[in-house]
């Protein structure tokens, strides 16, 4: 008996410790306390380019990214919130559930990957250059992007890790059951 509360102590803390740990949210303001999922990474800064028209972002993306970048709208004026943790964290929302959103201020441009909650992007001030003047509560627009030209909202594919390792959880438990009743 031993052996089996064991077991599925195990399991139970497996599934435990897969929860969404990673969730930053936001703090003050309208959106007090939402969730707004994971840092997204910083792919590219710029401050080359010579206007902000969807077709240049559009192509400096594509650029970037090696293959055909599609622009799906942007926000201007888009407002910052402070997240949770650490002062250089700003949550953005965005319009278009995009899979990369680029951020204008001043007289750059920052170019993100947006790995967790396509609603929100989360980034880290700290690794913007100084002209970017993030320390505003808005910037001056964020326009968002698929890859491969596609103008679909992207919409990543869930890996449901909990319901997995409550699975393996409940075999492991059944394997022990059963070589208990072997071993009597």
């Amino acid at each position: 008996m031993n052996q089996i509360a064991k077991l599925a102590g195990s399991a139970l803390l497996g599934c435990a410790l897969s929860a969404p740990a990673w969730a930053l949210t936001i703090t003050g303001g309208a959106f007090d306390g939402v969730e707004v999922g994971a840092l997204d990474p910083l792919i590219s800064t710029t401050d080359t380019l010579p206007n902000s028209s969807p077709a240049t972002e559009t192509g400096f993306v594509s650029t970037t990214l090696g293959g055909d970048a599609a622009f799906l709208g942007k926000t201007d004026d888009a407002p910052l919130f402070a997240v949770a943790g650490d002062p250089d964290y700003f949550a953005v929302q965005l319009s278009s559930d995009p899979g990369y959103y680029l951020i204008k201020n001043a007289t750059w441009w920052a170019l993100f990957q947006n790995v967790a909650s396509l609603a929100w992007g989360v980034f880290d001030s700290g690794l913007l250059p100084a002209g970017m003047n993030i320390g505003d509560t808005t910037v001056s627009h964020v326009a968002g992007f698929n890859a491969d030209g596609d103008t679909d909202p992207f919409i990543p594919q869930q890996v449901p890790v909990p319901g997995s390792l409550l699975l393996l959880g409940v075999g492991l438990f059944a394997a022990a059951g059963v070589q208990r009743r072997r071993g009597r």
